[in-house]
């Protein structure tokens, strides 16, 4: 008898190891989810929408099957740090400044005079172009940068960094000038590379920063003759960057994708809709004065908002917590 229970204890014992482990590996989960939720709860001014889709992306230690995706300006860079394109209205050409004015009067109502009435694009099309017809040249563009850079926002070097160094496949997706975003991630220490000269040799293992913005393109000389892709990349057709960058996401993806994303625009968190992916979550800096968007509009976009000048330590503390398998 006593052997007939010492043999059924054996053959129970590993299934009960088995439960007991995966009750401690749930009640763990549960523990995180809520430590994820929590934490930006407890952000000064952070408002949240949809506690579930934050925890089902942030929650897990294993970040094997992240995808991060930011916008730049005023996303990764600073609130108060200049946008890509403010270094035109500092070249020193009288005419071009000139002409560029009537495109800066965001605060007009109906926009921008010249673009009134016309496709939203037309504003980069115009930019772009009139940089090509007064022969800017990218030596002057990158001396007028240098006279009021632009900058990270806190803690956007280190989530960075970690992302890199975990593997995580980052994404930048930008309405502004590439050569500025590659340019401040290098400075920052980080290898950045544009969805145009991209080989996918580092896919599976990324270690690269990817980015889909504007490129000026330029002659032998340096002199700005026009920008790609042939449509640009605006706030409002950011929803097809997940087409720009297929090749890049089908490489990088796992079976249980999970996806997050960072933007101060309403068209910033239509990147997320068309991409595949287990669990999305969106991720939203809201300032009153932007013109992009109401609260209301904000608040269906996003899961989370956080103040305009946040910081991005809590991400970057996160991180640091985490291990990946890549």
């Amino acid at each position: 008898m006593s052997s007939d229970r010492t043999r059924l204890l054996a053959l129970a014992a590993p299934l009960m190891v088995r439960a007991l482990y995966s009750a401690f590996c749930t009640i763990a989960a549960r523990r995180r989810r809520k430590l994820v939720v929590d934490a930006l709860k407890a952000l000064p001014g952070s408002a949240l929408y949809d506690d579930g889709r934050l925890a089902d992306v942030l929650a897990p230690r294993d970040v094997t099957d992240l995808h991060v995706v930011f916008d730049f300006d005023r996303t990764l860079t600073a609130h108060d740090a200049p946008q890509c394109h403010d270094p035109l209205l500092r070249l020193e050409d009288v005419e071009l400044q000139a002409a560029l004015a009537p495109y800066w009067r965001f605060s007009d109502e109906g926009g921008p005079p010249p673009c009134r009435g016309r496709p939203f694009r037309c504003w980069w099309d115009d930019v772009h172009a009139l940089l090509a017809a007064h022969g800017v040249t990218l030596a002057q563009l990158s001396e007028a940068e240098a006279r009021k850079p632009c900058y990270l926002r806190d803690g956007a070097r280190e989530v960075l960094k970690a992302l890199v160094a975990l593997k995580v496949p980052t994404t930048v997706v930008s309405a502004g000038l590439e050569h500025v975003i590659v340019g401040l991630l290098q400075s920052e220490g980080l290898e950045a590379v544009s969805f145009l000269d991209d080989d996918l040799a580092d896919a599976k293992r990324p270690t690269r920063v990817r980015v889909l913005a504007n490129r000026l393109v330029i002659d032998g000389d340096g002199t700005v003759t026009g920008a790609l892709p042939d449509e640009p990349i605006h706030a409002k057709n950011k929803k097809d960057a997940y087409f720009h960058l297929k090749p890049w996401f089908a490489a990088s993806a796992t079976p249980a994708t999970r996806l997050l994303v960072f933007g101060d625009s309403v068209g910033d968190a239509a990147v997320a809709a068309p991409v595949p992916a287990s669990s999305k979550a969106c991720v939203g800096f809201f300032d009153p004065a932007n013109p992009w968007g109401k609260r209301a509009e904000f608040e269906a976009a996003f899961d989370c908002l956080l103040p305009h000048d946040a910081s991005l330590a809590w991400l970057a503390d996160h991180l640091g917590e985490c291990h990946t398998s890549r």
